[in-house]
């Protein structure tokens, strides 16, 4: 009988790539944060929701798609966002834009609304097309209207 050890990393990349191609992707926030678009009717004049087309297979060119809709208030997982960023933080602070995956959106912060405790509990600021402005450093996830669902993380994959 014939033993090899293969290497933990070898297997969990195997199963991406699976993964990848057979498991429709969505966004999901955990710790949510609440995002405000304050020039919200600029962007889409005279509509209370837009919507957003998003591959279900992001790596698999002209895959199947789902709709999103998107609101002036969206949520965006806090770790996303630094009021004092750590160096080469490339998401979203005071100082540097973002973009909104999917969304065709780059978000920059004008406000940080803060708790009694001193938490950022809401930033507040203007969204402007991705073809308008310089590409941002990243593109995070975020959700507009949320529903409670059952989330399992797992520590390899």
């Amino acid at each position: 009988m014939s033993q090899t050890i293969l290497d933990p990393s070898a297997l969990e990349a195997c199963v991406r790539d699976y993964l990848n191609d057979h498991v429709p992707r969505v966004m999901a926030v955990l710790d949510p944060l609440r995002i405000r678009i304050s020039n919200w009717n600029e962007l889409y004049p005279n509509m209370d929701v837009g919507e957003v087309d998003v591959p279900d297979f992001p790596s698999i060119p002209d895959s199947k798609t789902h709709k999103c809709i998107i609101t002036p208030e969206v949520y965006v997982d806090a770790t996303d966002f630094q009021e004092v960023p750590d160096k080469g933080y490339r998401r979203l602070t005071p100082n540097q834009s973002v973009g909104l995956r999917h969304a065709g959106l780059v978000f920059q912060v004008n406000e940080i609304i803060k708790d009694d405790s001193g938490k950022v509990i809401e930033l507040v600021g203007t969204a402007k097309s991705v073809e308008e402005v310089a590409k941002p450093k990243a593109f995070i996830q975020w959700v507009s209207k949320p529903i409670h669902c059952e989330v399992r993380l797992y520590d390899r994959l």
